[in-house]
């Protein structure tokens, strides 16, 4: 999956799921403003979607705090499964 999909699928579940009106006017590198239960959510969300082992000892809330880190974990994750 390249960064385009991702990124339209992030900020689509987003505006959906979070209600996050601004979810396409965001920059890729500015931190989102998640509380708590959102950033639950988009665990979830990534870890259903793209197959990515998402729990707080292996991704730290940094890794998630802006649609650029969430593209970067789901491609190197994906790469870490494609080479095992």
């Amino acid at each position: 999956m390249n960064t385009t999909e991702i990124e339209s699928t992030v900020r689509k579940f987003m505006a959906d799921e979070l209600m996050f009106e601004q979810a396409d006017e965001i920059a890729a590198d500015e931190t989102l403003t998640l509380d708590s239960l959102d950033q639950t959510e988009l665990r979830v969300f990534i870890s259903e979607t793209y197959k990515v082992d998402t729990g707080l000892e292996k991704v730290p809330p940094e890794d998630i705090e802006t649609i650029k880190n969430i593209i970067s974990l789901v491609q190197s994750q994906n790469k870490e499964t494609q080479s095992n």
